[in-house]
């Protein structure tokens, strides 16, 4: 089974974000007049993914940015690197999903239900010839791009973020996240984010953490 288990695992913050599609809006309070601001800390592929989902659901609602937040100068490298420089980015979607689940045994009951209802590996598999990425299967059950080559998926991913309107801002270490507290009982961003190196900070109403094996990102 591919090694990449990152590009699944996008589908864990795709069953939350792509679900926004049927409303075209995420609810965060009653308060529509204030800007909506979404982060997405980690610019991997999981992050890319979220943030290209946010960005294009949210795409009739101006005042809303979609910001992903990456540590190391550049996004997907790890992409990159996968299946030596070809990426595998999917397992034979013609096999039962019980199959393909049996291949991620540290994740399949948390993948199960993502899957079955939300975004399973025909939606993957769509979602990228959607975009002009054709696929192939080899006899192992891997599947690769036809180019044979990583950044094919990398561009894919990258594309669909910009078109959406979703910023990256690389070089960008999260130090830490806080709940946000207003003595005045008004509503505001419930979450701060403070960056490493230096004393910035930014709020953001919504906080995806696609921080994937980091520690940090479970503590």
């Amino acid at each position: 089974f591919p090694s990449s288990i990152r590009l699944h695992l996008l589908t864990s913050l795709a069953a939350l974000l792509l679900s926004v599609r049927s409303t075209g809006s995420l609810s965060v309070g009653a308060d529509h007049a204030r800007p909506l601001r979404i982060g997405v800390v980690g610019g991997g592929a999981s992050g890319m993914f979220a943030g290209a989902c946010a960005a294009a659901a949210l795409g009739a609602r101006p005042s809303a940015t979609v910001t992903v937040l990456e540590s190391s100068p550049g996004v997907l490298r790890k992409v990159l690197l996968s299946g030596g420089g070809r990426c595998n980015v999917l397992h034979d979607t013609t096999k039962p999903l019980s199959t393909i689940l049996g291949g991620y045994p540290r994740g399949e009951k948390e993948l199960r239900g993502t899957y079955a209802r939300r975004f399973g590996p025909d939606d993957a598999k769509q979602w990228f010839e959607t975009r002009g990425v054709a696929l192939k299967t080899e006899a192992d059950g891997r599947m690769f791009p036809v180019t044979d080559d990583s950044s094919t998926i990398a561009d894919c991913i990258r594309r669909a973020a910009e078109e959406a309107g979703a910023g990256v801002r690389t070089g960008a270490r999260v130090a830490t996240v806080a709940a946000t507290a207003d003595d005045r009982g008004t509503r505001g961003p419930p979450f701060a984010v403070r960056f490493g190196g230096d004393d910035e900070v930014r709020t953001f109403d919504c906080l995806v953490l696609a921080t994937g094996s980091a520690r940090a990102g479970h503590a």
